[in-house]
């Protein structure tokens, strides 16, 4: 399966109907369930965006449709994206040396980040 980034916005409607998220979340898990998805993760995010959550689908076509459906409703806007991780990156991608961010032992997260790339 690939994983998803879905990026999620509450509309006015989803901000005034905001005591029912946990029942549209559970609806929302169980609509990309039935689909052949799986929500893997979910998170309340403060910033640009309310929610994040990292999905797996059997292709771009179910999480195309998938994100049409529940934008549908009128509760959320949606942005996603295609996951990959560094690992899968080919040896000699530029991107494959950043898949070590966060992990290099002995540094601070901070200092990771801020490493520059040869």
């Amino acid at each position: 399966m690939t994983t998803y980034i879905a990026l999620f916005n509450l509309t006015d409607a989803g901000i005034k109907a905001a005591k029912d998220s946990p029942r549209r979340l559970d609806a929302a898990k169980r609509l990309l369930a039935d689909m052949g998805g799986e929500m893997k993760q979910f998170y309340m995010v403060m910033g640009e965006f309310d929610f994040v959550g990292i999905c797996e689908a059997p292709d771009d076509a179910v999480m195309a449709r998938y994100v049409l459906q529940l934008g549908g409703l009128g509760f959320v806007r949606t942005k996603d994206a295609e996951g990959v991780p560094g690992d899968r990156l080919p040896r000699n991608h530029p991107l494959a040396r950043l898949s070590c961010v966060g992990t290099v032992p002995n540094r601070r997260r901070s200092e990771a980040r801020a490493a520059p790339v040869p």
